[in-house]
């Protein structure tokens, strides 16, 4: 169960033409509980991979955190300034303040130059904090046999984490900064390119699969925990172009979205306390769910007609290709990019109700076989 309440206060002011403020504040309460469930559940084997919650799984933890903001942007001739500041202090993970720059240039009427650089910080959510299960796998044993295991999600917070050596959660740290240009040209025509770069320390990611003596009282032969392990650098560019038109009696809008991005792992932290050897503690196959196995490139095009009340949208997203490593059995495998369809109509019934029916994916497209 995930529980979180929040309560915030917010000021805006136009204070003339060329310059507004903004300031406020929130308080936010999260609690996050597991019980045990049947006995049945979780004793020998059954038929389902996830073993029911066990009483070593049961847990209850909750913090609270009071922020409050103040955000200010002033034009002055063709510059727009934004500058913005954040102050936050986490019950379980103390105080930041972080803070954002953004600037924009219209060298001539519809053409601009934008960028911004900020600043953030993400405290771990309770679920990685507290989370913990059993599940069934597959297990490649020291004679290359694969055989099937109870496995585990252990908590940070746990005993089992100290006699490991892995240090507590402690929050993610990241600098953010993007450059872009708008284009209008015509009236019927927005055009937006922007380029990104994302630095995140401190990264909270799960461990490999952990073998060790001590996970005999957590009846799991191996384990896995959330830990800081990495830092990584994402950089990217966007593009996304929009024209409006008039077809036949109606309203015809397409829409060309596009996105090249790359993630790396540029630092690893191993626990200066750590017991077990590096290669247990974060493998190759983790730095392939952070490096590979998300598409690098995605593209949208979209069209939406509209006449005489009614709506028609079609639209066409590919994804590209992800390379899944081999371990533990099997070959490095790439799968192919894919182009997935939804489509959808909609009749205006009334001014203020709508009536829209559509379909995602239409021509059942899969992914690759994984061999």
């Amino acid at each position: 169960q995930f529980l979180q309440n929040t309560v915030n206060l917010d000021f805006s002011k136009r204070i003339n033409q060329n310059f507004s403020l903004a300031f406020g504040g929130e308080y936010r309460y999260e609690q996050y509980k597991i019980g045990a469930g049947d006995e049945a559940s979780y004793k020998g084997k059954g038929a389902e991979s996830f073993v029911g919650f066990s009483p070593l799984n049961a847990v209850k933890g909750d913090r609270h955190s009071v922020a409050t903001y103040v955000d200010g942007e002033l034009k002055f001739g063709d510059f727009t300034a934004d500058l913005a500041g954040r102050f936050e202090n986490y019950s379980d993970f103390g105080s930041t303040i972080n803070g954002k720059l953004a600037l924009r240039y219209e060298y001539a009427k519809g053409y601009s130059i934008r960028g911004a650089i900020s600043t953030g910080f993400r405290a771990p959510s309770l679920q990685q904090k507290y989370f913990s299960n059993s599940y069934t796998d597959l297990f490649v044993n020291g004679n290359g046999e694969q055989v099937l295991v109870t496995k585990g999600i252990i908590r940070n917070e746990s005993d089992l984490s100290r006699e490991l050596g892995l240090d507590k959660l402690k929050e993610e740290k990241s600098i953010n900064a993007s450059l872009g240009l708008t284009f209008r040209p015509t009236s019927k025509l927005f055009i937006t390119l922007d380029g990104y770069f994302i630095s995140v320390d401190d990264r909270i990611v799960l461990t490999s699969d952990i073998t060790d003596p001590a996970l005999q009282k957590y009846n799991v032969a191996t384990a896995r925990i959330f830990t800081n392990a990495i830092d990584t650098e994402t950089k990217g560019l966007d593009l996304v172009i929009s024209y409006d038109t008039r077809l036949g009696k109606g309203k015809l809008n397409a829409s060309l979205s596009g996105n090249i991005n790359e993630t790396k792992i540029v630092d690893y932290h191993f626990p200066s306390k750590l017991t077990i050897d590096r290669t247990k503690f974060f493998f190759s196959y983790q730095v392939n769910i952070i490096e590979s196995l998300n598409p690098k490139t995605k593209a949208t095009l979209g069209l939406n007609y509209s006449i005489s009340g009614f709506n028609f949208m079609v639209r066409n997203t590919y994804f590209g290709q992800v390379i899944k490593d081999g371990y533990p059995w099997g070959s490095v495998q790439q799968h192919k990019g894919k182009v997935v369809t939804d489509a959808s109509i909609g009749y205006d019934v009334t001014r203020h109700f709508n009536f829209t029916i559509g379909a995602n994916n239409i021509f059942d497209v899969f992914p690759d076989k994984q061999v």
